[in-house]
């Protein structure tokens, strides 16, 4: 059986709210995130209205998925598309954190 638009619109939306729950985020906040607003997110979510390629590649960004996994069958194991800035300091930052909970785990381990 052929696919019809309104069977993609359904699945996207599917997929959209799928993600959104996944990550915890409200429609409100999933709007900020992509520049529209909670009633447009909704209405694409529930598959009643046309999405334009801007929109989708917003609302894929605000979920961290590439524009493919919104079209997916099933969007179990999207892929991130995130990337994040770290400056030297913050780095190190974190390696000293890591080194302290390595000393911690070890000295547990010998009171064990």
């Amino acid at each position: 059986m052929r696919e019809t638009p309104r069977d993609v619109r359904l699945r996207v939306g599917r997929n959209i709210r799928q993600l959104r729950r996944l990550r915890g985020l409200t429609q409100e906040r999933l709007a900020e995130l992509a520049g529209y607003t909670n009633k447009h997110i909704g209405q694409i979510e529930r598959g009643q209205t046309n999405f334009t390629v801007d929109l989708v590649t917003s609302v894929a960004i605000g979920l961290s998925v590439s524009v493919g996994a919104l079209f997916e069958s099933t969007p179990d194991k999207p892929q991130l598309t995130r990337s994040v800035s770290v400056t030297d300091r913050e780095l190190e930052a974190v390696e000293q954190a890591a080194a302290l909970i390595q000393r911690t785990i070890r000295l547990a381990r010998r009171r064990d």
